[in-house]
């Protein structure tokens, strides 16, 4: 959903997830980064909120750069950028 966040459905449970506020510089790239980010918190096994959080942070912050492989956020990013929003 880009700009509005995430939501997911699993097993009858929902969850609207808020976006991240980045700079953006370039989309291209997020959609994957979003999915590689559900990826990775389905094998951490995240619960459906982390979950959704997870995988906005991973997609907000490759929009940061030009081109896909610019910016692949690191997992110390990834869990600074969630840890500011709360």
């Amino acid at each position: 959903m880009g700009e509005r966040g995430c939501y997911l459905i699993h097993s009858g449970e929902e969850a609207w997830i808020e976006p991240f506020q980045v700079q953006v510089q370039d989309t291209v790239g997020a959609g994957d980064a979003f999915d590689a980010g559900l990826i990775v918190g389905i094998l951490k096994k995240l619960p459906l909120t982390k979950l959704g959080e997870f995988a906005n942070a991973v997609a907000a912050l490759t929009c940061r750069g030009t081109g896909p492989l610019s910016m692949q956020p690191s997992m110390e990013e990834v869990q600074k950028l969630i840890s500011s929003a709360h």
